[in-house]
């Protein structure tokens, strides 16, 4: 008989002792699940003590009930409750060894999966990407992913949720720094997908770490995967938004003295934003995952922002739209399952170019996304920056006085509500969007 047995039937001995404190302390505060258990039949005891204790109070009597005709079952209760029967008291540690067991089977479980994926020929990053799926998986836990709601639950929370932000007069949701934005969409939302697509230069990437900045810089957790751009690279770009120090100055060498100081300051007042940067490129969506996955585990993170989703490597065995469609629905099940917002920038066609002489005839549409449908119909919101004066000076024209610095932005899509076009101002020379009043104070 394994020491870990000995614990087991100890955790369920003193659940049963003190039922009312101990099981909520074992399955809410400690997240033991019935998987958890080395032995499937103490699993099953385990999981009969849950199902009572939502019901009625449990004790051995109505558990042996409870557990029916399963006499594997029964006669394993015996020994939980036998002279060896522990006291409350150490529970937590008793809890803690069961978890560690399973996390540790688990991972043996992976390492021989992965070892089973190399003899049927998955090599390379392949292999890495399958191995960092399995690995994560077994440090979560099997049972960890159930999020099965009673409905009455969920409908106090909704109507608390939405009695409070109107008490409060604020966001329901994590605000993105556009005030207008925030109070059209409510902010963002655990398991939204918010698509940002643009042309090049319309300013997607530019918008996508303005937001991840002014979320950050709220207190709340985010992550950035530039995929194409070098974490030195965004950190100058959040220097020159955050601080409205001149990017090109900066970048070459030509800043004066009180645009040094600025930087500095800058800088000082980021370090201890909770925004972390990943600037891997040529990373597939199950390595992302995998990424957000750790993420969220170490740093509570809430908010993920990817530059761009045609960047993420596809699957060679698909063709551009099914692999993109892959992409997009795994953007989708990574915001629902982890319980985060998701903001990703797309590229869009290059036939938007070519459909008219017009300006406004450049304005995007959701047709316009490139690569799948699937897109538009996984995103909860679907915003695109556009930039008229661009247009106007690749015209060889010099725009007028009230169009110069202006942007809009474009919500071509939410599913809560109806599209709408919000004014903005694109301050190019500090990489960033803002509010009229941004235009004035630069």
């Amino acid at each position: 008989m394994s020491a870990l047995a000995d614990i087991e039937r100890a955790a369920l001995g003193a659940m049963l002792l003190s039922p009312k404190v101990a099981i909520p302390v074992a399955s809410i505060d400690e997240r033991l699940v019935p998987e958890d258990f080395e032995s499937l039949t103490r699993g099953r005891i385990f999981a009969a003590l849950l199902e009572l204790d939502e019901k009625e109070a449990a004790d051995s009597r109505m558990l042996r009930d409870r557990l029916g005709g399963d006499e594997e079952a029964r006669l394993e209760l015996d020994y939980v409750l036998g002279p060896q029967v522990q006291s409350p008291g150490n529970l937590r540690a008793y809890v803690r060894r069961i978890r560690e067991g399973a996390t540790t089977r688990r991972a043996m479980r992976a390492a021989r999966e992965v070892l089973e994926l190399a003899g049927r020929g998955v090599v390379g990053d392949d292999l890495v990407a399958a191995g960092l799926e399995l690995f994560d998986g077994a440090a979560i836990g099997e049972g960890q992913a159930s999020r099965e709601e009673h409905l009455n639950d969920i409908l106090e929370r909704v109507v608390d949720r939405a009695d409070s932000a109107s008490r409060d007069q604020k966001e329901v949701g994590i605000p993105t720094g556009f005030r207008d934005l925030d109070e059209h969409t409510g902010g963002l939302r655990p398991g939204q997908v918010w698509i940002i697509g643009g042309r090049p230069a319309m300013g997607k990437s530019t918008l996508c770490m303005n937001i991840a900045t002014n979320v950050a810089g709220a207190g709340y957790p985010t992550a950035i995967f530039p995929l194409e751009m070098s974490a030195d690279e965004l950190g100058e770009r959040v220097i020159a938004s955050t601080g409205k120090v001149n990017l090109t100055e900066m970048r070459t060498g030509r800043l004066l003295p009180n645009g040094r100081q600025r930087m500095r300051n800058t800088s000082e007042k980021l370090r201890d934003l909770p925004l972390w940067i990943d600037a891997t490129s040529d990373v597939s969506i199950i390595e992302l995952r995998a990424k957000v996955r750790r993420l969220v585990r170490r740093h509570a993170l809430q908010v993920v922002v990817v530059d761009y989703a045609q960047q993420i490597r596809r699957n060679p065995k698909l063709g551009q739209t099914e692999a993109l469609g892959e992409i997009s629905r795994g953007l989708k099940t990574l915001a629902m399952e982890l319980d985060v917002t998701v903001i990703v920038a797309a590229q869009l066609n290059r036939q938007l170019e070519g459909r008219g002489t017009s300006i406004d005839s450049k304005r995007p549409q959701l047709s316009d996304l490139r690569g799948s449908g699937d897109f538009e119909q996984d995103a909860d919101v679907v915003m695109f920056p556009f930039r008229r004066e661009y247009y106007v000076r690749q015209a060889g024209e010099e725009p007028l006085l009230e169009d110069r610095d202006t942007a809009e932005l474009i919500v071509a899509k939410f599913r809560n509500g109806e599209p709408i076009d919000l004014p903005l101002v694109f301050l190019g020379v500090y990489s960033l969007f803002g509010t009229p009043a941004d235009r004035q104070a630069a």
